[in-house]
């Protein structure tokens, strides 16, 4: 995903001879358009000749999984990728309220997990968004509306 966009939903792919450059861009740039499964999610991982890239699947909020794509086709006209599995967060753990990255180092695979906090009115925006998903101008306003609360006046002391 590119920094200057402002959304990690669309993926764009550059190759080179050399890890030096000159890179080019992917004939399909952007070769996705998809909240689950643009925004890099770790290293490609290699298994028995098959590559999979790891992605992050933040189709209803940031770090909800991460998405295994298997390589189909790549190359510097081709890209296409299949949803292989997904690596959901677990409820029970610590470490409950997203997952980002996936990595692999010999027999070790790592994972990174971010832990949840009590925020209110980080609680509130997210049920305000989940209400207003379909209609972009209520969920607009409804933020702007409650920016102008007060919260601390509702915080006991």
């Amino acid at each position: 995903t590119l920094l200057h966009n402002g959304n990690s939903n669309k993926l764009y792919i550059y190759y080179a001879d050399n890890y030096l450059g000159p890179y080019k861009p992917h004939a399909l740039n952007p070769v996705k358009n998809n909240l689950n499964g643009s925004r890099s999610a770790g290293n490609f991982i290699q298994v028995d000749g098959n590559d999979f890239r790891p992605s992050q699947n933040c189709k209803n909020y940031y770090g909800e999984s991460i998405t295994i794509n298997k390589i189909v086709k790549l190359s510097e006209t081709e890209f296409e990728e299949e949803e292989y599995m997904k690596k959901k967060k677990k409820n029970s753990e610590e470490f409950n309220f997203g997952i980002h990255t996936i990595n692999a180092a010999g027999k070790f695979v790592i994972i990174d997990g971010q832990k949840g906090h009590f925020q209110p009115f980080l609680q509130i925006c997210r049920a305000v968004k989940r209400l207003f998903t379909r209609n972009k101008h209520k969920f607009t306003f409804a933020l702007y509306y409650m920016n102008g609360i007060n919260f601390e006046e509702y915080i006991a002391v």
